[in-house]
């Protein structure tokens, strides 16, 4: 699989501005509970130079921003237990 990461997907302000605490994007974001995800045979182009905060992997729940303002479930939590990647 080939992944060339240019911008962010969905293009949040905090993702575009690369912000140090909500700025994180990825090619793969996990939103909810996960024991083990396996990636196998993944390339990645990332663009660090202009979306330093940018990865192949991010957990945790989303935010969506709708008229105006930020929405975010406070009830939602992820976590993930085990990582395999092999390129």
């Amino acid at each position: 699989m080939d992944i060339d990461l240019i911008r962010p997907i969905d293009t949040f302000e905090e993702y575009m501005k690369s912000d140090e605490t909500r700025g994180n994007c990825a090619a793969f974001e996990i939103c909810s509970n996960v024991d083990v995800f396996h990636l196998d045979n993944v390339r990645l182009t990332l663009h660090r130079d202009e979306y330093p905060m940018s990865y192949i992997v991010a957990v945790g729940p989303k935010s969506i921003v709708r008229n105006g303002k930020e929405v975010f479930d406070p009830y939602l939590s992820a976590r993930q237990k085990t990582s395999v990647l092999k390129m």
